[in-house]
C-alpha cells in the first residue's frame, strides 16, 4: 500500500467531531490506541499532515484524569497502555508539554511498587511486569520532554525522533554514566541474589542522569521474578505462565532500566 492510500485510509478513519480516529473505518474503538497508532505510522511514512492532525492534540490532552495518568477517553480511570498511547501521541505532536507534566509523572512513579519493584497498570492493582515497558516508557518520555523545553531555547531545531542520532551518541552516554558510577563508587545492590542473574543487572543510580524511578528495583523485578529461569521465556508474576505478549514487554522494560538515554539529539526537521 503506497503513502498515499496509507494517508486516504486514516483520513477516512478519523472522527471530525471527536477530532480522533476508529481503530477502523468507521467502526470499532474509539480511544488513545487508535489515535496513537494512526499518528506513529503516518510519522514513520512522512504523511503526518495538518489534516490529519488537526484538534488531534486537545482530545489526547483531554484524556488526561485527576491521578495525573491519561485513560483511553476523556473522563476514563487513567491506565498504563493508555496513558502510553496518549501520551506518545502527544510527543509526536509536539504537545507533550502543554499536559499536566509534574501529575503525569507523579501517577507514573506512584505506579512502581515498593516492595516488588515492578509497576502496576493502574491504582490498586497488582504488578504486572508488561507495565515495566509501558510505565518505564512513559516516564523516559518525561525525561525526553523536560530536555526538549530546556533545549528548544538553545536550539530550535530539535528532533526527538531521530534515531540515527539517538543511537550514534547512546555509546557516548552510556560511557559517561559508567564514569559517574564509578566515581560515586555505587554498589551493586543484588549481593544476596542468585550470581548468574545478579551479574546482568547494570549499575544504575537516581543521581546519574537517568530515569526517574528505582531502575534497580525494575531490573530485579524482571530478572528474579518475572523471568522462568527454568524454561525461559517471561511472565506477568511469580505463578503465571510465560508468553510472547509479557516476554516482549518486559524484555522493553528491562532496556529502558539498564540503558535508556535521554540526551538531547538535534537534528534538522523533516
Amino acid at each position: 500500500m503506497s503513502p498515499c492510500s496509507h494517508h486516504s485510509l486514516m483520513r477516512n478513519c478519523k472522527l471530525i467531531l471527536l477530532t480522533t480516529f476508529h481503530s477502523y473505518s468507521f467502526i470499532g474503538e474509539i480511544d488513545s490506541r487508535s489515535t496513537y497508532t494512526v499518528l506513529a505510522v503516518a510519522r514513520i511514512l512522512n504523511i503526518l499532515t495538518p489534516e490529519l492532525t488537526h484538534s488531534v492534540a486537545q482530545f489526547l490532552l483531554s484524556c488526561q484524569s485527576y491521578e495525573g495518568g491519561f485513560g483511553g477517553e476523556p473522563g476514563n480511570e487513567a491506565h498504563g497502555g493508555y496513558n502510553f498511547c496518549a501520551f506518545a501521541g502527544l510527543l509526536i505532536l509536539g504537545a507533550a508539554d502543554r499536559c499536566n507534566l509534574r501529575a503525569h509523572e507523579q501517577w507514573l512513579q506512584r505506579r512502581q511498587m515498593k516492595l516488588e519493584g515492578g509497576f502496576q497498570g493502574r491504582t490498586n492493582k497488582l504488578v504486572d511486569s508488561c507495565y515495566s515497558f509501558w510505565q518505564g516508557a512513559s516516564l523516559a518520555m518525561c525525561e525526553m520532554v523536560r530536555s526538549h523545553s530546556t533545549s528548544v531555547a538553545v536550539d530550535s531545531c530539535l528532533d526527538l525522533y531521530d534515531m540515527e542520532l539517538h543511537f550514534q551518541q547512546a555509546e557516548v552516554a552510556a560511557h559517561s554514566v559508567e564514569i559517574a558510577a564509578d566515581r560515586d563508587g555505587l554498589e551493586d545492590d543484588v549481593v544476596d541474589l542468585d550470581d548468574n542473574l545478579s551479574s546482568r543487572i547494570q549499575k544504575v543510580s537516581d543521581t546519574s542522569g537517568c530515569l526517574p524511578f528505582n531502575q534497580h528495583a525494575l531490573q530485579r523485578y524482571i530478572l528474579h521474578c518475572a523471568q522462568s529461569v527454568e524454561n525461559g521465556g517471561l511472565r506477568d508474576k511469580p505463578g503465571k505462565p510465560r508468553d510472547f505478549y509479557h516476554s516482549c514487554y518486559s524484555l522493553s522494560g528491562l532496556s529502558i532500566a539498564q540503558s535508556c538515554k535521554t540526551i538531547p539529539i538535534t537534528s534538522t526537521p523533516l
